[in-house]
């Protein structure tokens, strides 16, 4: 039922994006001058950080949840024009076509349009994923998982040194980027390891609630370090803000789970979309 697909979604994408956006944005505003991003408390400020350019959300990583909706419904429209104009037979090429449409665009409006920019170019990568997922191709013959992993960290490396204002490098990176999950992906599976397990169910909570540890994380690491901080705190800091930024969130998932007749874990599991 396209009605209840669009509901479910709406609950679970937009009313965190919503909550979070709004929640953080009045306490931001407070500690602005403590901010690498400081915020103005106005109408405009916050009608542009959560509608205009979701990328300079208060909550900068929540850009993603706008974006993941809009190309669900982008691709539902392509899908039913498709079916359609009866293309289903031509949808690699188109497919292809659309990549490299989507990388020029992405390469011309990068500067003054970064999040519809972004857009363009995580859509192709979108419908390339559900395309594996429904056909099954989720994995690939185990004597090149471990090359495509290896390649792909290699690649992923050399991201660091490429201009974003270029956007045709991130037409060879994307693609392998994204051989490379599939193939870490297919390793675990082969190989019959569960160490992750115990996170499943859980992404959307560590995604949501990462932040606010990082944050804290950052915080104390620029009040107690130098400006030249030695490299044994960075190290430090940055595998607490990491390990920190996915088992607290995780504890905290489990307590809104454990806890449902608590009214804070209540209103925390429906501002989440759980």
């Amino acid at each position: 039922n396209e009605k209840d697909f669009w509901k479910k979604k709406s609950r679970r994408i937009l009313l965190p994006y919503l909550a979070f956006s709004t929640l953080v944005f009045f306490p931001k505003v407070l500690l602005s001058q403590f901010a690498l991003r400081p915020v103005e408390l106005s109408w405009q400020s916050y009608f542009h950080q959560l509608v205009i350019d979701p990328t300079e959300n208060v909550m900068i990583t929540l850009w993603f949840l706008p974006a993941l909706f809009i190309m669900m419904l982008l691709f539902r429209l392509l899908r039913i024009a498709f079916h359609k104009m009866k293309l289903e037979r031509y949808r690699w090429i188109l497919l292809a076509a659309l990549y490299v449409c989507c990388g020029a665009y992405y390469g011309i409006t990068i500067e003054d349009d970064l999040f519809y920019s972004r857009i363009a170019l995580y859509l192709p990568v979108f419908i390339l994923g559900h395309e594996m997922k429904t056909r099954n191709r989720c994995t690939v013959p185990f004597k090149h998982d471990y090359g495509l992993a290896a390649a792909g960290l290699v690649v992923t490396a050399m991201v660091a040194f490429v201009d974003n204002n270029h956007s045709w490098p991130y037409l060879f990176f994307m693609p392998i980027g994204t051989a490379m999950v599939i193939a870490f992906a297919s390793i675990y599976e082969r190989n019959g390891w569960r160490f992750l397990d115990h996170l499943h169910g859980a992404h959307m909570s560590i995604y949501l609630f990462h932040w606010f540890v990082q944050t804290v994380v950052i915080a104390i690491f620029r009040k107690v370090s130098s400006e030249s901080p030695a490299l044994v705190y960075i190290f430090v800091f940055q595998a607490f803000a990491i390990v920190g930024g996915i088992y607290i969130p995780l504890l905290l998932h489990r307590a809104m789970n454990g806890c449902k007749k608590n009214p804070l874990m209540k209103c925390l599991r429906i501002i989440s979309g759980l």
